[in-house]
Order: structure tokens, then C-alpha cells, then sequence
């Protein structure tokens, strides 16, 4: 008599799974099925998820008895958990606009593009316009935002138009009698300034107004992006006198 048994090996799960406490959106769609397999198969791991932003790291066994060769293990005679996660890329692409407020509008000075970290945040370097000053507080602005995988995060950031002063002042010895100066004014670059006409004092030539930097011509010059001084100063005029001589007579007249 011969007796004879048989045995089914074992069939056990492989399951994958994230160690990533925060997932990305779409990383879980991504993630692949559990399998089922008998022990001592081998077993062919699925496909790294490929996700938009992100590198994958994985897979990686559950223990010393499964390793990992050429994307293969052997299956043991137990359940395997392959775990993985998603790195975020460090040179995910983003941009930031530069408007320029002016008469006519908005008007986009320059554009510059920038990298970073996936999901991270970040905020718009403001830059340096001639005759422009950030506004940090424009309601319209975006000003920072977190980095979209995809790179497709435009940050905006808003300028406004800077005023300088035009101003005057004597100088040397100031008559009495002499105007006040004109008040100050607030211009912005690239106005078309008139020069204040010049003052005017019985008995003096004022010598002015005088201004260095910039090229007045018909009494109006160009506004550049910076304050304008201008400097004048009265010279007391020279008046014509006659010196008369008397001699005395011998009369005791002159």
C-alpha cells in the first residue's frame, strides 16, 4: 500500500504602498494593485509610478527575506508589502511678471523664471525699474504661491510709478524784498518740466536758476529718476553816481 499526499503552496498577497504621510494629487491613482502569488514564484514588481513634479523612490522590501533583484523577488512563504514614496523634484519650473503701473495701464516690464522644490512655496523677488517702485501691497498682485508640478505657477508683482522733487533755493546773500521760492513739486521720470520763472528784485541781478545733471533747453527739461535742485542767487546791481569838485572863491563863494 503507498499512500500519497499532496500540497498546494501557499498563495500570498503583494500589496504596494506609500510611506508618505501627505500624498500628492494623483499619486494614489497611480499606486499599483495588489497581486496575488504562490510562494517561492518569482515575482516581477510593478512599474514605478511616474507622477508629474515628482521622482519616485522605491520599491523597497518589508524585510530581510525578500530582496530585490533586477525589479524581481521571490516570493516568501508569507504576505509582502513593497513600500515607495514620491521625492518632490528641486527644479520644478515657475515664473514672475513684473507690471509696470504708467498713464496707459499695466504694461509688462519683465519676466524672469525661476526653479524650486515641487509643493513648495516661495515669494516674487521684487526688481530693481528706473523711475518704478515696488507696491507690496497692490491688492492685485500674487506675490507668492506654492510651486505647481506641472511648473505652470505665475507669480505677479506690481510697480508704481516713483516722484522725485523739483525744488529751488538762494544761495549767498538774499535781498530784502526778495520772493518766496516756488514750492517744491513732486514729478515723475521722463515729464516735461518748466523751469520757474526767474525773481525779480529793484536793484539786483538774479544770477540762476542753475541746475547740474541735466540739459534745460527753452526753459523745460526732461524729468530723470531723481531729485532736481535748483540754485540761484541775487548780485546787487551797480549804480551810476557823479563826484562833483568845488573850488572856493576869493569871495569866500564856491
Amino acid at each position: 500500500l503507498v499512500l500519497k499526499l499532496y500540497y498546494i503552496r501557499n498563495v500570498y498577497t503583494v500589496t504596494y504602498e506609500y510611506d508618505d504621510d501627505t500624498l500628492p494629487d494623483g499619486a494614489l491613482a497611480l499606486l499599483p494593485a495588489s497581486t496575488t502569488h504562490r510562494a517561492g514564484e518569482t515575482v516581477t514588481l510593478a512599474a514605478a509610478p511616474t507622477l508629474q513634479g515628482y521622482t519616485f523612490v522605491g520599491w523597497a522590501s518589508d524585510g530581510s527575506d525578500v530582496i530585490i533583484t533586477d525589479g524581481k523577488i521571490t516570493m516568501p512563504d508569507r504576505d509582502v508589502v513593497l513600500h515607495g514614496f514620491l521625492l518632490e523634484n528641486g527644479d520644478t519650473k515657475y515664473k514672475v511678471e513684473h507690471y509696470l503701473r504708467d498713464d496707459s495701464g499695466m504694461v509688462l516690464g519683465d519676466t524672469t523664471y525661476h526653479t524650486g522644490k515641487t509643493d513648495a512655496y516661495v515669494v516674487g523677488e521684487p526688481g530693481n525699474f528706473e523711475g518704478y517702485t515696488y507696491n507690496a501691497v497692490d491688492s492685485a498682485a500674487t506675490a507668492s504661491g506654492k510651486i505647481l508640478p506641472d511648473g505652470s505657477l505665475v507669480l505677479k508683482l506690481y510697480y508704481d510709478k516713483t516722484p522725485y522733487k523739483v525744488s529751488y533755493k538762494y544761495t549767498g546773500n538774499i535781498p530784502a524784498g526778495a520772493p518766496a521760492l516756488p514750492a517744491e513739486t513732486e514729478r515723475y521720470m521722463n515729464d516735461t518740466v518748466t523751469v520757474e520763472a526767474v525773481p525779480a528784485v529793484t536793484g539786483y541781478t538774479f544770477h540762476g536758476w542753475t541746475v547740474s545733471g541735466i540739459t534745460v533747453s527753452g526753459g523745460q527739461f526732461t524729468m530723470p529718476a531723481e531729485d532736481v535742485v535748483f540754485v540761484g542767487y541775487f548780485v546787487r546791481n551797480e549804480s551810476p553816481y557823479t563826484i562833483s569838485h568845488y573850488f572856493q572863491l576869493e569871495d569866500g563863494t564856491w
